[in-house]
This record gives structure tokens, C-alpha cells and sequence, in this order.
């Protein structure tokens, strides 16, 4: 019971945290919206200050031609005046006048049509009702911590009865693909094996051209498998696996995840590279922002399905955490994280983490970071993923 009581507190101080950072997105949304508002105003405004200058140029062009014109007609006219009993300088002042009025009367002709001297305005109105049909700013989301319990294991062996030249298989890493079958890396008989968990037997293999890491989905008919010859090779998931392109890298590759076309890899070290599906190198991770060096021996990597953020299982520093972008956010350390390995995430706010220096399979909050259980086993562990369709936790 006091165990309870003190986990509900808990609880209740999350959802008061969480309470206050959902108000915080909701006015930093509406300041968004604001400054778009904004944005729309400026640019409606620039819109009418560019019409007004455009006409009032027009404008003033004529007023100056037509006081040009005034100044012309009243100066021949002096001259008419003077010249009156004078017949040569008569003729002369008539000719000059002539040539002088007959461009004013063309000119008027054009001077007398008026530009359009009404500037309005009429509101968008869509944005208005847009707005009237809503009834808040976005949707409430109830997120709940799901801490899982075993309730049944089943060991398969996945060794080939042929073919294989060890006799124990290394499974380095597991990936559980759309239609809920397995993917393994034999990493010691340079295989990779698609495993049917419905009948626990291994439905196909493929032999690759060296020692396999990690595996990861691309898409349902795609995966691609880091290689220790520093390749990324692409394979095709159809009735038989087969291979496809491949990516020659100049960095070693050991962890392998993707998301949105982009492959993020660790290298067994002390960086985490992020390539396209070129193998263009889009950026390189080894510090934070104070310069500090976030790795030390990056292992397996997973990225949220719900969130920012990319797990590395750092054997000597614990599970770090970074943005997509890159950024350094946090260290995950527990005395039942020892020499974490492999990492992966549920879809539904957790993490789970696996040791190759103890058996323990450690369940965090991805929201608060905070460890909810530890499943207990009896092997070191090199791998771990999860299948949310149908609960299943691969070792």
C-alpha cells in the first residue's frame, strides 16, 4: 500500500507536469497563430500601400504634365498680347501657339481619363468561418503508461539445419516487419533469417557477403542491414528475400534506424551519422552544444514513432537521447542498465532497453524518462524489439 501510495503521488505530480506543459503548447499555438495573423496583416497592407503608390504616381504625373501644359499656354498667350500690331511677330507667336495648343488638346484627351481612385478591402471570409466552426485549438490527447508484465515465453531456434558453418547462431539484432513475422542478423553465419513466429520456424534466409549488425524496416517491401564492412545493404521483402542496392559508406555501421527516407547509424563508437537513401551523409553527431562528447561505444539506436526523439544504447554511457535534429537531450542510468546494447520503443511511450552486461530487459517512460519495470531473464543479451500489433517482446 505505500508502495501504491507513493506511485500515485508520483502520478500525480506527472499529470500536474503534464497539465502545465499541454496549457504552455496550447499559448504557444495560439501566439503561432498570432504572428501568422500578423503576417497576413503586413502582407494585406503591403498589398494596399503598393496599389495607392502605383495610382498616386499616375496621378501625379498628370498634374505635373497638365501645369506644364498651363504654363506653356499662358506663356504663348503673353506673348499674343505683346506682339498685337507687330505682323511678323504675330505669325510667329500664332505658329508657335498652334503647334503648343494642338499638343494640350491631344494630351487632355488622355489627362481627362481618371484612374481608379478607390482603394478597398474585402476580408477573406473563409478564414472567419474557419475559425467560427472550431471549438478549440487542437486535440486532447490522454496518454497512459502501459508497464507490461510476461505472461508467457517461447524460446525458438532459429539455427539451419544446413548451410551454416558455426554451430551457435549470433543474433545481433531483431526487427519485427509489418505483417508481424521476424527478421534476425546471424551475425556469426552471415545470414539473414525471416522468422514465422505463428509456427516458430525460420520461413526463409539470405546469405550476405559479410558479417551482418543491425536490421530495420525502409518500408513493407524493404529492409536494409548494416554490414561490418561498412555497407548498408538493401533487401527485398517479397515471397523470397533478395538483395537490392547497396550503400557504400566510409564510416563503420552498427546500429540501423529510418524514418522519413533518412537512415540514422551508429559506429560502434563515438558518433551517430544521418544519411539519405543516396548514402549522402546529411549530418554527423559526436558533441553537444558545450562541445562534450555524447558517445562513447553507440551501440544498437530506435527512434520514437510518437515523438522527437532518437534512443542510442551506449554500452559505457547509458541510453542517450537525442532530437531528430541531432541535439543532445538526456542519459538514462539505472544499476539494472549494465553495458546497454540494444534499444526499442513500444508506440505507445516506452522504451525498452536490453544489457549485454547483465539479463535484464528494462522498461523507461519515454514522457518522464522514468523506469516503470524490469523483466529479469537468464541470457546476456545482444537485441531487443517489440511488435505492438500483437504484444510480443523479441530477445
Amino acid at each position: 500500500m505505500e508502495d501504491i501510495k507513493k506511485s500515485k503521488e508520483q502520478l500525480l505530480r506527472e499529470l500536474k507536469k503534464h497539465k502545465n506543459e499541454a496549457t504552455d503548447s496550447i499559448r504557444k499555438f495560439r501566439k503561432e497563430m498570432e504572428a501568422l495573423l500578423e503576417k497576413l496583416e503586413e502582407d494585406s497592407i503591403k498589398e494596399v500601400e503598393a496599389e495607392y503608390e502605383k495610382i498616386e504616381s499616375v496621378l501625379h504625373k498628370q498634374i505635373k504634365e497638365a501645369e506644364a501644359f498651363n504654363v506653356d499656354l499662358v506663356q504663348y498667350y503673353k506673348k499674343l498680347e505683346r506682339s498685337a500690331g507687330n505682323k511678323a511677330q504675330e505669325f510667329v507667336c500664332v505658329k508657335q501657339t498652334e503647334k503648343t495648343t494642338s499638343k494640350a488638346e491631344n494630351a487632355e484627351q488622355v489627362l481627362r481619363k481618371e484612374p481608379d481612385v478607390q482603394i478597398g478591402f474585402q476580408p477573406d471570409v473563409t478564414i472567419k468561418n474557419f475559425l467560427k466552426q472550431l471549438k478549440t485549438l487542437g486535440k486532447i490527447s490522454i496518454t497512459r503508461t502501459t508497464v507490461y508484465t510476461k505472461r508467457a515465453e517461447n524460446e525458438i531456434n532459429v539455427k539451419l539445419t544446413t548451410g551454416e558453418t558455426f554451430l551457435h547462431c549470433c543474433i545481433f539484432s531483431s526487427c519485427f516487419i509489418s505483417d508481424g513475422s521476424l527478421l534476425l542478423t546471424d551475425f556469426n553465419n552471415r545470414k539473414l533469417k525471416h522468422l514465422n513466429i505463428s509456427t516458430a520456424t525460420v520461413k526463409d534466409h539470405l546469405d550476405l557477403n559479410a558479417e551482418p549488425f543491425a536490421v530495420c524496416q525502409i518500408r513493407d517491401d524493404e529492409a536494409a542491414v548494416s554490414l561490418v564492412n561498412k555497407t548498408i545493404q538493401f533487401v527485398s521483402l517479397g515471397n523470397k528475400i533478395t538483395t537490392t542496392k547497396q550503400l557504400k559508406l566510409n564510416h563503420y555501421c552498427y546500429g540501423l534506424a529510418n524514418k522519413n527516407e533518412r537512415l540514422f547509424i551508429t559506429d560502434y563508437g563515438s558518433t551517430v551519422y544521418i544519411h539519405d537513401m543516396t548514402g549522402t551523409m546529411l549530418h554527423k553527431i559526436t558533441a553537444d552544444r558545450s562541445g562534450n562528447a555524447i558517445f562513447s561505444d553507440s551501440r544498437h539506436i530506435s527512434l520514437s514513432t510518437n515523438r522527437d526523439r532518437v534512443y542510442i544504447a551506449d554500452a559505457n554511457k547509458g541510453l542517450i537521447t537525442l532530437d531528430t535534429q541531432g541535439n543532445y537531450v538526456s542519459t538514462f542510468n539505472d544499476p539494472d542498465v549494465f553495458n546497454p546494447c540494444a534499444v526499442c520503443t513500444d508506440g505507445r511511450g516506452n522504451i525498452f532497453v536490453s544489457s549485454h552486461g547483465s539479463s535484464n530487459i528494462v522498461q523507461i517512460s519515454e514522457e518522464s524518462n522514468r523506469k516503470l519495470g524490469v523483466l529479469r531473464g537468464r541470457m546476456r543479451l545482444l537485441s531487443v524489439s517489440f511488435d505492438p500489433q500483437q504484444n510480443k517482446l523479441a530477445l
